[in-house]
């Protein structure tokens, strides 16, 4: 078995320091008739949408225990709790 050459060594212990994530998942709320997840885009702007609510281009599409699935464009993200 070949040993791991000394830059892929260096490039797999290095921290990540700066991810790139427009959202951030705060907070999932149940309701009797729509769940909701409270959001924070990367500008420091908070929102709480409803389920099927659109705000700029994000779409909150479903929640999960712990998750939420948003659409943004035409790509969905799975945004999870920390």
């Amino acid at each position: 078995m070949a040993l791991t050459n000394p830059q892929t060594a260096e490039a797999a212990t290095e921290t990540a320091t700066d991810l790139n994530r427009p959202l951030t998942l705060l907070g999932l709320f149940s309701g009797p008739n729509h769940d909701r997840a409270l959001i924070r885009f990367d500008t420091g702007e908070t929102t709480m949408l409803e389920q099927g609510e659109q705000v700029g281009d994000v779409t909150l599409v479903s929640t999960g225990e712990g998750w939420a699935m948003v659409e943004i464009g035409a790509t969905l993200h799975r945004l999870s709790l920390l």
